[in-house]
């Protein structure tokens, strides 16, 4: 896409962290913007404090087809379509596998993963009627690695670079001139492990992975700033590039897995 100028970009998760950054980000590059989050608070103030010039706040839950139904519906009705969809909407906490609640569980993963589902199948038809077309699904180096504590979030990111690479292949297969990108950051200071929208838990505390989430969360206030992501993501819609991987000092550290199981097989690549 050579430029976003009057081009129409609906981002999820728009309130806050990465998601607000973008609406900065591609308003700036002259997008119109459809917002939905459920935060209708920060939604509300992101729209107002927008450099934008032509915005639109439609508070959505991800996890519910029906709001993405409205959501596309207002789309449609104010821009006539959509030219770039962000499926940005996430969320995550800590625990141990074994002591992580199944609340935790699908609430991870309705929203990181079958969100980006329910995103896809609602906008994605559009896009191969109207012969053109850019999707971005945010995922995280926990899609390409794995950490302590962080099991449901990395299974969720793991997931979501595992559909974008699916739906690229599946559009080559018809033939549909549609770009898919998928964002992996590394350590972003965007206030996602503050846990917002977290099912009450009558779990108890782990002193364990307490102390791992505190320096998961410092690693975070040091990491890239949500701004400086949300420019990969524009680079990669206007350079139409798979792969958004901003922090790439960082990806290094996947030649471990790899090697693991280059010595564990005996293949050599």
């Amino acid at each position: 896409m050579e430029n976003l100028q009057d081009k129409a970009v609906v981002i999820t998760g728009a309130a806050s962290g990465i998601g607000a950054a973008m609406v900065e980000v591609f308003g700036a590059a002259g997008a119109r913007l459809v917002l939905a989050d459920i935060d209708q608070d920060g939604l509300d103030n992101i729209g107002k404090t927008t450099c934008a010039t032509d915005v639109v706040v439609q508070k959505a839950d991800v996890t519910r087809p029906e709001d993405l139904a409205e959501l596309h519906s207002v789309t449609q009705a104010t821009f006539g379509g959509v030219d770039v969809l962000i499926n940005n909407a996430g969320v995550a906490c800590s625990s141990l596998v074994w002591e992580q609640s199944l609340a935790d569980w699908n609430w991870i993963l309705n929203v990181n993963l079958i969100g980006v589902v329910n995103g896809i199948r609602e906008f994605l038809p559009q896009m191969i009627n109207q012969g053109h077309g850019h999707i971005v699904n945010t995922a995280s180096l926990a899609g390409l690695m794995t950490s302590q504590t962080l099991s449901a979030y990395c299974v969720s990111k793991y997931a979501v670079v595992a559909l974008s690479e699916c739906l690229r292949h599946d559009l080559a297969l018809v033939g549909a001139p549609i770009n898919v990108s998928v964002l992996c950051p590394g350590p972003v200071s965007s206030g996602i492990h503050l846990e917002p929208g977290r099912p009450v838990s009558t779990q108890e505390a782990n002193p364990v992975v307490e102390l791992v989430s505190d320096a998961i969360a410092a690693q975070m206030a040091l990491g890239k700033s949500a701004q400086e992501i949300a420019k990969a993501a524009l680079l990669a819609v206007l350079n139409n590039e798979f792969w958004a991987l901003p922090d790439t000092e960082v990806l290094p550290n996947i030649k471990v897995r790899v090697d693991e199981i280059r010595q564990q097989s005996g293949l050599l690549f």
